[in-house]
């Protein structure tokens, strides 16, 4: 590298050992990158593929990690208490938070913020309570604002139980949230089942819109090659869906990632399998001059409790509502 580069063996050696690097120069990294294409037709983005970490979990390890979860109340309780929190959504996370001791043990002071939603089972599909609605802005603006760094949330449940899920895709994707769209953004879509309480979002509800292909089927619909004709089905107790949706701004060494299934179980199995292989949730189908934006959608097998399939989907990410 030293000898095609025309850089001193001693600076190639740390760029390459990424040891003693207090400083990356520009004309540096330039003859990197251009000695890379040349001698090995490397076509990642450069010089952003040089400073990705090895897996997700080498990413969050030396980060300050917030962990957001679901807690139903019913009309008249106070929200002030953490509510109820699905078993599995619970096992989620505990899951997730041990694993980051084990990686970290000076890092075992995780944050948990718990997001309140009034429990109901209407039959008409409708947008959250104002109050819930505000009260998932508030803390996603608290915890999600642009100035943030070494900062790391870890979002658990899909909207169905977690309100911030909501507000985190619809930036993600350019949607306004809690609001059905006629032409989604998001490249994915739940349909609730006929036991699940009708709510409306910009990725998902029982009305999906009618580019879906099998919007009766309920499941997770995703979008590839422009077409929406391609699904993972809930079949009870044979076949589950799950995501994990990560967002990354090096820059600021901040990193935000949804799990969640589209059952309560598929996210504690999804959760699972993301500690098993970390590796496998690590790209981004998405990069603009600020942040990346990696989807994975995952086929689970009920009857071992296994994810038998990760797909990465192409996100098309559109920027942050104003």
């Amino acid at each position: 590298m030293a000898d095609k580069t025309g850089v001193h063996m001693n600076t190639a050696a740390k760029y390459f050992n990424g040891i003693d690097l207090h400083a990356v120069h520009l004309d540096v990294l330039t003859k990197i990158c251009d000695y890379l294409q040349r001698e090995f037709g490397i076509d990642a983005p450069l010089p952003g593929s040089l400073f990705y970490e090895d897996t997700l979990w080498d990413a969050l390890r030396d980060l300050d990690v917030t962990f957001f979860i679901g807690a139903n109340w019913f009309e008249g309780e106070s929200v002030d208490h953490e509510g109820r929190i699905s078993r599995h959504d619970h096992r989620a996370q505990s899951l997730l938070a041990a694993h980051l001791a084990g990686l970290n043990p000076a890092k075992t002071d995780f944050h948990e913020e718990f997001v309140p939603y009034l429990h109901h089972h209407q039959t008409d599909v409708t947008p959250p309570s104002p109050e819930d609605s505000a009260r998932s802005r508030k803390l996603y603006e608290l915890y999600f604002a642009a100035d943030r760094k070494l900062k790391a949330n870890i979002i658990i449940g899909s909207q169905k139980s977690n309100l911030v899920t909501e507000q985190f895709v619809a930036d993600c994707f350019g949607e306004q949230p809690f609001t059905l769209p006629g032409e989604p953004k998001v490249p994915f879509f739940l349909v609730p089942r006929e036991s699940d309480s009708r709510f409306r979002s910009c990725f998902g509800g029982a009305e999906p819109p009618g580019m879906i292909e099998r919007g009766h089927a309920s499941g997770i619909h995703y979008r590839e090659d422009d077409a929406w004709n391609h699904s993972i089905e809930w079949f009870s107790g044979t076949q589950d869906a799950g995501v994990v949706l990560i967002r990354h701004k090096p820059a600021a060494d901040v990193l935000d990632v949804a799990v969640f299934g589209f059952s309560a179980l598929g996210t504690y199995l999804v959760a699972k399998h993301f500690v098993d292989r970390g590796d496998l949730f690590w790209g981004f189908q998405n990069e603009s001059a600020d942040q990346q934006i990696g989807l994975f959608l995952c086929e689970i097998a009920l009857a071992d409790h296994s994810v038998r399939k990760i797909t990465p989907i192409d996100c098309n990410a559109e920027q942050p509502v104003e």
